[in-house]
């Protein structure tokens, strides 16, 4: 997933891709790293499916909207780690076996056979 916030309106977009459709239909969450929200609050989210990284992109660069921004994949600070699962990046001591408590959760529902409250 790729995500911006909207310049001067308080709107987060997702762009999102079919491996992030895929993990998001099989109940887990993707991840947006807040410290790239950079403390900015936001009120609405937009939504937007593409096929590719490449074609993401392509939207932002021909709308003008690359100029001057740096993409970054997020990476753990010194007391954090990442999930094995969702690649959610946590404090170190609140992963379990590599994995956070929704990808746990969600494991214990798939051995339930999908059968959670």
């Amino acid at each position: 997933m790729i995500f911006m916030l909207a310049d001067k309106e308080p709107v987060l977009v997702c762009f999102l891709l079919p491996e992030d459709l895929a993990m998001l239909r099989q109940g887990n969450t993707v991840f947006v790293d807040q410290r790239q929200l950079q403390g900015r609050a936001f009120e609405q989210v937009v939504l937007s499916l593409h096929r590719s990284r490449e074609e993401v992109m392509e939207t932002l660069r021909s709308g003008g909207k690359l100029e001057g921004k740096k993409f970054v994949v997020p990476q753990p600070h010194e007391n954090e780690g990442k999930c094995e699962g969702c690649e959610c990046i946590t404090q170190r001591n609140l992963l379990y076996r590599g994995r956070c408590i929704v990808c746990w959760y969600r494991a214990a529902l798939d051995a339930m056979g999908g059968q959670g409250n």
